[in-house]
């Protein structure tokens, strides 16, 4: 099981847990690729009834590239799409998702390793939900989703290895029948150390419309 840093890159490969009834199973975060969302050590519930995803939801899959092992990412194009990644503008079919930056917001992994960037709070269709984009690189770029497959990418924009970077760099999708479930999100909220960015965080989400 592979955990760790991959150029610029983290992978989340989850851990599974006891199952919570017949259509749920829980997995514990080992990484931070899905960070502001969900942080090393959270403890997920995937609903493995859904079986087609929305754009905006956060799904556990097998990794394409590994099948043995399950990541979680979010879903941002669905079958057909054309996707593209411009620093801090996701793009489907030409059109930027809506996005307002929240403002600088760094922090320090248990290792010491720090990151230093903006909170941007971004709507993905089913769901508004904030992103973390470290200064100290990315991955930009255009992508055609295939025929039943889904193209996700990991909140933590610039340390996640998702679609944008899987089959050696070319980039591609999840195939439907490696979807495992639709990850209960938690509660939109900023994470800890950014108390001071309250009020633009509460004007974000006024401009995005997000529901109190």
């Amino acid at each position: 099981m592979r955990i760790g840093r991959v150029t610029f890159t983290m992978a989340v490969v989850l851990v599974a847990l006891a199952a919570s009834g017949c259509s749920r199973k829980r997995y514990k975060i080992p990484s931070g690729a899905m960070f502001p969302t969900l942080a090393v050590g959270d403890h997920v519930t995937a609903d493995t009834s859904v079986a087609v995803p929305t754009r905006g939801d956060v799904f556990v899959f097998l990794y394409p590239e590994h099948p043995e092992q399950s990541f979680v990412k979010r879903v941002v194009g669905l079958p057909g799409d054309r996707v593209e990644v411009a620093g801090q503008k996701l793009s489907i079919n030409g059109r930027a998702l809506d996005t307002c930056v929240v403002g600088h917001y760094g922090y320090a992994e248990d290792d010491g390793t720090s990151h230093d960037g903006e909170l941007v709070l971004e709507n993905g269709g089913a769901a508004t939900y904030l992103l973390f984009y470290d200064r100290s690189g990315g991955a930009d770029g255009s992508w055609i989703v295939s025929p039943g497959e889904y193209f996700v990418v990991g909140d933590n924009r610039n340390n996640s290895h998702d679609s944008r970077l899987w089959f050696g760099g070319r980039g591609g999708g999840v195939p439907a029948k490696l979807l495992q479930g639709r990850v209960t999100a938690p509660t939109l909220a900023l994470p800890k150390g950014a108390s001071g960015l309250e009020a633009s965080f509460a004007k974000c989400k006024k401009d995005l419309a997000v529901a109190p």
